[in-house]
């Protein structure tokens, strides 16, 4: 009995002790535009040892003995709040912090004498303690959903009273609902270095799939420890980087004080005079572990058609491993125009039931990073329920409610499809999808070249592709055409079966690797001064396939009609400058470590950190008048983009060639030139030779090397700061038996061709594009004896998608 009393006791005391308590709830919002403060300093007046911290959405939660209370909010960039909280039965509390016009300066502060070195070189140090990328393995579920919809303009709606006028109608409808809504829950898997996010669940406001959705969702990394940070597809110097000291800016603005754990307020910027890509904003690190507990960024200068802003919060795992909670990033659309409003994106990550070094077989890792199930668009209400970090505000039910009311009505899904073709460089009509690059080109032989073609969709069969071309040129007053069929063997579309006929005019000497159809946009501008072509009539039959996962391999055979179209003749043959050759062949793509994005038979590449390989070989074996031309071709592209922290990035690309046999101009290879003699308007290629002249360089052997390294901006006056970079392109070719060769006025590089150049990008600077201008040089043995002749000004074209 006595026992008993005691615990009776005991459990009244602790319960009066736990009566006393009160806990404080509530939000932090910015005044001006309403949007939720992350990471916002909350202290009791007196009570030192109760502190907190808004999370990633605002939020807030602090235990306190007793009321009233004076709670104290603190944040860098608004000034301090104090509230008096006498009631905490009243529900949430909304704490409204104004910004101010405060800009932080940079002090001079001697050598070791800055705190913030010394604790941002900690964090560097033991970052391999807690990046989860330096785990062995990890297995987690991630709930991510992204809105797009409008905010308050507040700037203009000051000074502007008729805008005010015009928003009452959008008010109006951006209290009741967003323009776009996205919702994910995936799994991410990760071991050693290799990762993979299943989608099981999708759902996007105005379509039934949301497949084609699920990669505007991968704004930022997964962590923050990265030498270099890629954010919307660009990539930049990770203040928690080696001697970042340099090139930051860093002061520590505050001092917290979490159970016993101090957690260090640092805001960061790039340093003056030092020009690179560079983010600004705040960091959070936990001691005495040094770890990241939060992050807020943003690019320091501001380019494309939108602002980005990149939110990560971290929590200690009961292993003592730290993890990512919640990853936030924050778009605006300046550029956008709804009446007394901006266009704002949101999008939001949550990341729950993580597991540390979890047993992960091999085999659930393949080549596929971003993978959506075949049920993802099909889950049920129960099911959403049950995933969703919080349930859907009335906000949200309506955009998915009117969204899809407005999809059925206006035939969005179709537009959808429409999009994901477009993405891919088709239009779709109806079964078929019309080619984009088919439609119009320019050259020096053909002139303008009108055409349309295309292959069939899935709309048709998921099995089977049938398609083709046809074209005319307006300079050489012919026709081209092709038709072609393709027969998938699996979903992917990796294993398939094609034939193909067709007659087109190519570029005399021209690298042409099966797997390498399609140049990049940067290297086909040289493309309008091709001149020198031949004829070709094609029967082919190919199969590909993937090898070791990241090898993609052609194997075809082709037998070919040739036909010199300008004034040629080959070892003095009459043979009317026509050649045949039936020509088996494999063509291999090597992306090691390449990672894709699939839905159904929908498969993008989203790139590889190893070099990108393409080879080639073709055995020719003449036909007809052409006997004893027999020959052995092969063919190499390596290319590679190193990025840099400091001076950005360094494009590295070798393509050679070797035939082995006595074979006319149009199985040779001819030098990359980018350069007419006439005067037409110039524009630098990629990976060219911007003073070679075109049909100057012909080779039965040859190998080139184009380098190219970008130096960033040296200097800043407001928003203009163009970018520097300088190249250098040579090559070294000899050609056997050139005296065989009739009616060519062309040598070989046997001694090399060399150029330099120096390019400035984005003098001018539009929202979709830039110009700017480069100068470049001959020298070596192709100099001529006249400097001026050596030298080629160009314009540089950028384009921003």
């Amino acid at each position: 009995m006595r026992y008993l009393l005691s615990i009776v006791f005991c459990c009244g005391i602790l319960s009066c002790l736990y009566a006393q308590e009160q806990v404080l709830q509530g939000i932090v919002i910015d005044s001006v535009s309403r949007n939720a403060l992350a990471f916002v300093s909350i202290q009791v007046d007196g009570k030192p040892e109760l502190a907190g911290m808004s999370d990633i959405d605002g939020k807030f939660r602090l235990v306190v003995p007793a009321l009233p209370a004076q709670v104290r909010f603190s944040y860098i960039g608004y000034k301090i709040k104090t509230l008096t909280v006498e009631n905490a039965s009243a529900g949430q509390i909304g704490v409204l912090m104004s910004p101010t016009s405060l800009v932080l300066r940079e002090v001079q502060i001697k050598a070791g004498e800055n705190p913030a070195h010394r604790i941002v070189r900690k964090t560097w140090e033991y970052r391999a303690r807690h990046d989860p990328a330096q785990l062995d393995a990890y297995r987690c579920n991630t709930y991510n959903k992204l809105i797009l919809t409008g905010r308050k303009d507040t700037v203009r709606l000051a000074s502007d009273e008729a805008a005010i006028r015009k928003t009452a109608a959008m008010d109006s409808l951006f209290g009741q609902q967003h323009l776009f809504m996205i919702e994910s829950y995936s799994t991410r898997l990760f071991k050693k270095g290799r990762s993979k996010e299943i989608v099981k669940a999708s759902k996007v406001s105005g379509s039934k799939d949301a497949s084609i959705f699920m990669m505007a969702l991968e704004y930022q990394p997964f962590t923050f420890y990265e030498p270099l940070v890629e954010v919307s597809g660009k990539k930049y110097v990770n203040p928690i980087s080696r001697n970042s000291d340099e090139i930051y800016f860093f002061s520590l603005e505050d001092t917290l004080f979490s159970g016993r754990d101090t957690v260090y307020v640092i805001s960061f910027k790039p340093r003056k005079n030092k020009i690179f890509d560079a983010f600004r904003g705040l960091l959070y690190i936990s001691a005495p572990d040094f770890a990241i507990q939060n992050v807020i960024a943003e690019p320091d200068k501001a380019e494309g058609i939108f602002r980005i802003k990149v939110q990560q919060q971290y929590s200690r795992l009961s292993s003592g491993q730290w993890f990512p909670e919640q990853l936030n990033t924050d778009l605006r659309f300046p550029s956008i125009s709804i009446p007394g409003n901006i266009m704002v994106g949101e999008s939001r990550t949550y990341v729950s039931s993580p597991e540390i070094n979890p047993a992960i077989r091999d085999r659930e890792f393949d080549e596929v990073a971003l993978e959506v199930a075949s049920d993802a668009s099909n889950q049920t209400d129960a099911y959403w329920d049950s995933v969703r970090i919080q349930k859907l505000s009335s906000q949200e039910k309506r955009t998915y409610l009117v969204i899809d009311s407005i999809s059925k009505a206006s035939n969005l899904e179709l537009k959808l499809k429409l999009a994901e073709s477009v993405a891919r460089g088709y239009w779709p009509v109806k079964f078929f999808d019309l080619d984009i690059s088919r439609l119009i080109a320019f050259n020096q032989y053909e002139g303008f070249r009108l055409g349309l073609g295309g292959i069939t969709n899935d709309r048709l069969s998921k099995r089977f592709g049938l398609g083709g071309y046809y074209a005319y040129g307006f300079k050489d007053v012919h026709s081209k055409y092709k038709a072609e069929g393709r027969l998938y063997l699996t979903l992917d579309r990796d294993f398939y079966l094609g034939l193909s006929w067709g007659r087109d005019v190519y570029e005399t000497g021209g690298m042409e690797i099966v797997n390498d159809r399609k140049p990049k946009l940067s290297e086909s501008v040289r493309m309008i001064l091709i001149g020198r072509m031949h004829q070709e009539e094609r029967s082919q039959a190919e199969l590909g396939f993937r090898v070791l996962r990241y090898v993609n391999a052609t194997a075809f055979i082709r037998q070919t009609h040739n036909r010199a179209l300008f004034d040629y003749q080959f070892k003095a043959d009459a043979t009317g400058r026509q050649y045949s050759w039936l020509e088996p062949g494999l063509a291999l793509r090597i992306a090691w470590g390449a990672k894709y994005y699939q839905s159904g038979s929908l498969k993008l590449d989203l790139g590889t950190k190893y070099p990108l390989v393409y080879a080639q070989l073709v055995y020719g074996k003449a036909l007809g008048g052409s006997t004893g031309y027999d020959y052995v071709r092969t063919e190499l592209k390596i290319e590679k983009t190193i990025d840099t922290r400091r001076v950005g990035q360094m494009h590295i690309q070798f393509a050679g060639g070797y035939v082995a046999g006595e074979v006319p101009a149009m199985r040779l290879f001819t030098g990359r030139a980018n350069a007419l003699g006439k005067d037409i308007l110039k524009v630098s290629a990629f990976n060219a030779f911007e003073t070679m002249l075109m049909n100057e360089v012909l080779c039965n052997q040859y190998a080139s090397l184009y380098l190219q390294q970008d130096l960033g901006s040296f200097f800043r006056i407001k928003s203009w700061s163009p970018r520097f970079s300088i190249s250098q392109a040579s090559m070294w070719g000899s050609l056997a038996g050139k005296n065989e060769h009739k009616g060519l006025n062309t040598s070989d590089a046997q001694n090399g061709f060399f150029e330099a150049g120096l390019k400035l990008s984005e003098l001018l600077r539009f929202s979709t594009g830039s110009y700017g201008a480069g100068g470049f040089y001959r020298f070596g043995p192709f100099a001529d004896a006249n400097w001026k002749k050596n030298v080629s000004v160009k314009l540089n074209v950028g384009l921003v998608f």
